[in-house]
């Protein structure tokens, strides 16, 4: 089940949590249940999401799945090629942090056996596919079908580049399984009716360095803004005149001058454990919310005393304050961000926890879609929409892709 209500029943393996969606294709998903506040849901996600789900759980990432292992909750979409949907029911799942296998690279020979399999069904939370917007098609992460499994709701890749309103890059819709097809392995037929929509390739897509360093790379959620927007005011003192803001309540200004830094041009080393697309959000939202929307502030506030304030408050967010043993008069929102810098300070972010789940997915369903080889056959050789006209603005989907790609044989 994706919320368990007892400590009886978060031990053993569990079953996906189906729900009913909307026919609205452009419609978010509907609410899910959720835990007990005091029940144990401990979520530590290869996404980055991380923490007490009771807090923290987010609708939009689908039903979580337990780990056998360390009992931790983890999102059944982002599970590479689907692997923790439909398990049979005496499989155990471990997550990727107990079994660090199922994050290295799959051998060529694994990956054309798997294609091979006809039993192999595509239709799993976490698999690529293409959607349809419009009149032509998309590339989506599946995240959960309804009880019917006529319905998915899905994560639009971040960098589609949609012909027409309804949808929005990197939200997640609900959308009518007629409307929804994955690779089409070895089916010509089916390719050369579709017609793809124009989007950035996987290996066209920023980098980690690329996000941290461009705020304006990846869009910053709603969970984002809920947690900075009452800090926008403090945040704008620290980035225009910082020496007039009280260093107890910035933890990163007191180190700063408790080391005899610069607080304006002095770099504050320290996020904790948010991961780089946490970081790459909230970079965005500061620009665009404390900065004014002008990249000629970033020299004043990337990887400085701003930014550095912003990740203490995001990390706040995520702790559950507990005021024992703490100085007497304190308010919970000073102890939160003390705790938050001890946490920034002295944590770092796990390298399995940055992976890109979406860029991952998209990755393997363009490996799928435009591999050309003896095994991939006459459906391989540029057939997408050949039958059906154009894709979108005359756009070449075959353009820029890993050369690897092509075994020429």
């Amino acid at each position: 089940s994706l919320s368990p209500e007892s400590e009886e029943e978060t031990t053993g393996p569990t079953k996906p949590l189906t729900i009913n969606s909307p026919l609205n294709p452009t419609t978010p998903p509907p609410s899910l249940p959720v835990s007990l506040p005091n029940s144990p849901f401990n979520l530590k996600c290869l996404c980055g999401l991380k923490g007490d789900g009771n807090i923290s759980y987010n609708q939009e990432a689908g039903v979580a799945i337990q780990c056998s292992d360390c009992g931790d909750w983890s999102h059944l979409a982002c599970q590479r090629d689907g692997r923790a949907s439909d398990l049979p029911e005496k499989e155990l799942f471990i997550c990727d942090f107990c079994d660090l296998s199922t994050l290295l690279p799959r051998p060529v020979d694994s990956r054309r056996s798997l294609r091979n399999r006809i039993d192999f069904n595509y239709q799993r939370s976490g698999c690529g596919a293409l959607a349809r917007h419009g009149d032509y098609w998309y590339p989506v992460r599946l995240i959960q079908p309804n009880e019917k499994r006529t319905i998915w709701e899905v994560r639009w890749w971040r960098y589609c580049e949609f012909s027409s309103t309804g949808v929005e890059p990197n939200s997640v819709t609900s959308v009518e399984l007629k409307s929804i097809v994955d690779a089409l392995w070895n089916d010509r037929t089916g390719r050369r009716k579709i017609r793809l929509g124009k989007w950035k390739h996987a290996c066209e897509a920023p980098t980690i360095e690329d996000m941290l360093s461009d705020p304006s790379s990846l869009q910053y959620t709603s969970e984002v803004h809920e947690v900075m927007q009452s800090s926008i005011p403090l945040l704008k003192k620290l980035l225009n005149s910082p020496e007039t803001q009280s260093s107890e309540t910035v933890p990163a200004k007191k180190w700063l001058e408790s080391k005899k830094k610069n607080i304006r041009k002095s770099l504050v080393p320290f996020a904790g454990d948010l991961t780089f697309p946490e970081r790459a959000k909230i970079a965005n939202w500061f620009e665009k919310h404390v900065a004014d929307q002008d990249p000629k502030w970033r020299k004043e506030w990337l990887g400085l005393l701003p930014i550095a304030h912003a990740h203490t408050i995001y990390i706040a967010s995520q702790l559950k304050v507990d005021c024992s043993g703490a100085v007497e008069g304190a308010g919970e929102l000073e102890i939160s961000i003390q705790r938050a810098w001890q946490k920034q300070m002295g944590t770092s972010p796990s390298p399995w926890s940055e992976v890109d789940v979406d860029l991952r997915c998209l990755e393997h369903l363009e490996e799928q879609m435009f591999e050309r080889s003896a095994l991939a056959g006459i459906t391989g050789n540029y057939q997408w929409g050949l039958d059906n006209g154009d894709h979108q603005a005359c756009w070449d989907p075959y353009a820029g892709l890993p050369n690897h790609w092509n075994h020429g044989d």
